[in-house]
């Protein structure tokens, strides 16, 4: 049942609350640090840089995520240089909202000791334990949806058991915050609408006055966040490039990476790791369990705060699709830690003939995810013997990353083919023609000749490569690309082993 806080905990409340960020702060930013991923990396720095250095998002630069992603992102290049632990450090402070905002919900609805569980699973199923050097601590968008995700919830819980005159608008707000985080993080706004009227029909309340305002506000808090990227977008006609690259792109994508029918759906909800298989199952059981639950106690506020996480927790779940891996299912999977705290809270507690069969099942569930806890303690075993041997390039865009040897070896090599680039071309425009924005970062001039600073095809423009051909014959760049073929018109600069004997990164130069 719902407590009641004193001020003398909720002082407590304050400092513990400091006491988690600061120190989910600096456990999660000891794997910032480490190995460098060209690819997913580049894609999140590339244009949080040029949105720094002034270029138009969308339209001089592209964008894969939601604008605020790219915003948050370049605030921290501004403030700590166009480094890219500048952006992974900016989701290291987020990660440490989301742990203060998960043990305040879970606080608020779980007792005892059991309300520090969803942040035991926060901590031990982080995905960048699993180190290796194709897989890493990764900035991405998820990371900061996922904090105004648990705002939302958390705002939405309050609300119900305390409201508040504007207390709708911020739940609005908060939800569409995520939404410009991460577009697919946008569907929790919707399960937030879908939660009104049913929470109206769960109350057993006649009059439909309530639910109109509180639509309202939830719309109102949304336009709120909203209007200044409107604005943004119609002031500099960014809405086709923003469309295209942020919705038209993520849908094509989804549809080409997960496949079409039900079967890829299932499956991609059956992932190998234990928990992360348990989890969606067991909470669409325990969602409608707590729906018939408040069905049975209309009008316990109680109740329905936890039908709301539930409703939240399931919309989260969106992630383990199309894309399935340990980050995504972590991204996906934490707004659903206190739903799966209440069940081992339910079975342990449970009283009577079937205590034993409870807790034995308690017990079990306890065990999944201890077996996908071990390999994550592996992991860290791994990294920390990375940190012994790795090095630290001193300057540039990966200053301060602590590298591989062989890693350290091949940006040092990029870094000096850069350098050795002949005075007549270094005021020449330069284009990435590789898949890894990172490249575009050692560039000496930021600006792009294409939005798309990486080559993926025709994959987000169909014209990408008519238009590129174009520009390439007009400004007669110096070229970055992975391929063995040369582009007609230029010739090879360098070459640089990428260090697995198959691939090979090139500089080419114009022949004029």
């Amino acid at each position: 049942m719902m407590r009641n806080v004193s001020r003398h905990e909720k002082r407590c409340s304050a400092g513990v609350a400091l006491l988690i960020w600061i120190g989910t702060c600096c456990w999660f930013g000891l794997f910032a640090v480490g190995g460098v991923d060209p690819h997913h990396d580049g894609i999140m720095l590339k244009p949080a840089a040029d949105l720094a250095s002034g270029q138009l998002l969308f339209r001089e630069t592209f964008s894969q995520y939601g604008a605020l992603t790219v915003l948050i992102q370049s605030l921290a290049i501004r403030w700590g240089g166009e480094m890219l632990l500048a952006v992974r450090l900016s989701a290291v402070l987020f990660y440490g909202f989301s742990a203060v905002l998960l043990v305040h919900l879970s606080r608020r609805l779980l007792s005892g000791w059991w309300a520090w569980l969803p942040l035991g699973l926060f901590w031990g199923l982080a995905p960048f334990y699993l180190y290796r050097p194709d897989w890493v601590f990764l900035p991405w968008s998820s990371v900061y949806a996922l904090t105004f995700q648990l705002l939302t919830v958390v705002l939405c819980v309050e609300q119900l058991l305390r409201p508040r005159r504007f207390g709708w608008w911020g739940v609005g707000a908060a939800g569409m915050a995520a939404f410009w985080c991460r577009q697919p993080a946008g569907l929790a706004l919707a399960a937030a609408g879908a939660l009104v009227v049913s929470l109206h029909w769960l109350r057993g309340e006649k009059e439909w006055g309530p639910v109109r305002r509180r639509i309202g506000a939830l719309t109102g808090g949304a336009l709120v966040v909203s209007l200044p990227f409107f604005f943004y977008f119609s002031l500099f006609a960014l809405w086709g490039d923003w469309f295209r690259q942020n919705l038209g792109f993520a849908a094509r994508f989804g549809a080409e990476a997960g496949g079409t029918g039900w079967w890829r759906v299932v499956k991609a909800f059956l992932p190998p790791d234990p928990f992360f298989a348990l989890l969606p199952y067991l909470m669409a059981g325990m969602t409608v369990w707590l729906v018939l639950a408040a069905l049975r106690e209309r009008g316990s506020r109680f109740r329905l705060a936890w039908v709301a996480t539930a409703f939240a927790g399931l919309a989260a779940l969106h992630q383990y699709f199309p894309v399935g891996c340990p980050r995504h299912w972590y991204w996906g999977a934490v707004l659903s830690f206190p739903c799966f705290a209440l069940v081992l809270q339910m079975a342990w507690c449970r009283e009577g003939r079937r205590r034993l069969l409870c807790r034995v099942t308690a017990v079990l569930l306890m065990l999944a995810v201890v077996v996908d806890v071990i390999p994550r303690v592996a992991g860290i075993g791994r990294y920390g013997r990375f940190l012994a041997s790795s090095r630290t390039l001193p300057d540039g865009p990966l200053a301060g990353m602590r590298l591989e040897p062989d890693e350290y070896r091949y940006w040092t090599e990029v870094e000096a083919a850069f350098a050795r680039i002949p005075e007549p071309y270094r005021s020449r425009q330069y284009v990435n023609l590789s898949a890894d924005a990172i490249y575009a970062m050692f560039f000496p001039e930021r600006r792009n000749l294409h939005p798309m600073h990486v080559n993926w095809d025709n994959l987000v423009y169909p014209d990408y490569w008519e238009q590129m051909k174009k520009l390439l014959g007009e400004y007669k760049p110096v070229v970055c690309y992975f391929s063995d073929a040369p582009i007609p018109g230029g010739r090879y600069f360098a070459r640089v082993d990428y260090g697995d004997g198959r691939r090979f990164w090139y500089i080419l130069l114009p022949l004029d």
